[in-house]
């Protein structure tokens, strides 16, 4: 009898085991799923603007197959002009600035001078998200004909499985300042780059290059910060743009946008708007706008509150006056902070064409030069290269024209998802905006 229990209870005993076993397989399986999953880049559709689309690697071949390496739009007229590059994904946890590279790609036509897009600038960021902050991996937003995107939403640093172990100290290249160790993995902390370091600096090495190669004449790279935070609805600039952008805040202004503008800090490095300044010649930015699914101060993380920027916490500290920025009692929606960055994009280009020669400020000296980075002896720019890089067009002038983008109004409207496309555009749809152009 003894030998009948316990043959039936080693039975059922081997049957738990297998019911565990098949449960943890099935669990590793769903994890690695989605884990996997993460990696998809969600697709962006070229719209009728989009002439050609290139890789990052193509600026520095060291990024070639790896989760770093990521898409350039090129939106170019074909005609003279200057060069706008435009970021967004520099921090993954932002998608105002993502859903603004975006749109350009899907509407803008440029016709005059070329404009760059890098949606995903840490394409490696977009892979990993951080649970412990209580995030969503992704939101969705419906287009016209009722299909729905979605949209990562990443880390602030690059995936620790592509940069790993961060380091118990982060020295910035070159200038050697102190930072926290993960900030290694943050690519506003990576800039000007380092074509012999890891991963993120790799990144920021090619948008450097990309700077150099395409004589671009501004670069923006758009972020968004805490509601609490004072730096918001903001745009920072390398001084040797302090004149165009105080043109730019006063444009703003009459579309009754407020957006404050601070200089570069000198001794403060790794800053895009620092290094692509220095090293580059063209004029660095970065813009700010407010996104309470980041503060530290807001509630529960959900989707909704990524899309319409409304927190019961945030709310409470409005009434009580202890926020130090606009933030609006019914939420600061991602149409505005989207509609802030075009806004602000569009605003730089056309201003930039208007004063022409006089849109950079007097800055003593030509960029900086990597030469010390030997043996990458391409990296040596001296003077005559830089003024190379410099001369303006046939008729002294380097406009960038652009058009068939919404306003700020009508984003604000119609919401982001009017302007989404489900796929790329016809032939047609490109002869037409062509024609719609001229």
């Amino acid at each position: 009898m003894s030998e009948n229990n316990s043959a039936k209870k080693g039975c059922g005993n081997f049957l738990t085991g297998l019911i565990l076993a098949a449960a943890l397989g099935a669990g590793i399986f769903t994890v690695g799923k989605e884990f996997r999953y993460q990696f998809n880049v969600e697709p962006i559709y070229k719209g009728p603007g989009v002439t050609d689309v290139k890789m990052l690697s193509d600026y520095n071949p060291f990024l070639k197959g790896t989760n770093g390496d990521s898409k350039v739009y090129v939106l170019d007229s074909g005609k003279p002009g200057g060069n706008f590059i435009i970021m967004g994904g520099t921090h993954p946890t932002e998608p105002g600035g993502l859903l603004a590279a975006v749109l350009f790609i899907e509407n803008a036509v440029v016709t005059e001078g070329k404009v760059m897009v890098v949606p995903h600038s840490n394409n490696s960021g977009f892979s990993t998200c951080e649970p412990g902050l209580g995030h969503v991996p992704y939101f969705h937003i419906a287009t016209p004909s009722g299909k729905v995107r979605y949209f990562r939403y990443g880390n602030r640093g690059s995936n620790p499985v592509d940069q790993f172990p961060d380091p118990d100290m982060y020295l910035h290249y070159p200038s050697g300042q102190n930072l926290a160790a993960d900030e290694i993995r943050n690519l506003d902390r990576a800039h000007p780059g380092n074509p012999h370091g890891l991963l993120t600096q790799q990144v920021a090495y090619a948008f450097n290059r990309m700077c150099w190669d395409e004589a671009a004449d501004m670069i923006i790279d758009h972020h968004e910060a805490p509601p609490e935070k004072p730096l918001v609805n903001a745009i920072c600039v390398h001084q040797k743009g302090i004149d165009l952008t105080s043109e730019m805040a006063l444009m703003l202004e009459e579309q009754n946008i407020r957006m404050r503008v601070e200089i570069s800090p000198i001794p403060l490095h790794g800053f895009s708007h620092r290094e692509l300044g220095d090293y580059t010649p063209a004029i660095a930015f970065l813009s700010e706008t407010p996104n309470p699914s980041q503060g530290s101060a807001r509630g529960v993380t959900y989707e909704e509150l990524i899309i319409n920027g409304k927190d019961e916490v945030y709310r409470h500290l409005l009434e009580d006056k202890l926020l130090k920025v606009d933030y609006k009692s019914e939420g600061v929606t991602l149409n505005e902070r989207t509609g802030r960055n075009v806004a602000t994009d569009l605003s730089l280009a056309e201003i930039y064409s208007d004063l022409g020669e006089d849109a950079r400020n007097e800055y003593s000296g030509y960029p900086k030069d990597l030469g010390e980075l030997k043996p990458d002896a391409a990296l040596k720019i001296d003077d005559a290269e830089a003024q190379r890089m410099l001369a303006k067009g046939p008729e002294g002038e380097r406009k960038i024209v652009i058009t068939n983008m919404p306003s700020y109004d009508d984003i604000m409207q119609n919401g982001i998802g009017r302007y989404l496309r489900d796929a790329d555009a016809t032939a047609e749809e490109i002869e037409a905006a062509k024609k719609a152009a001229d």
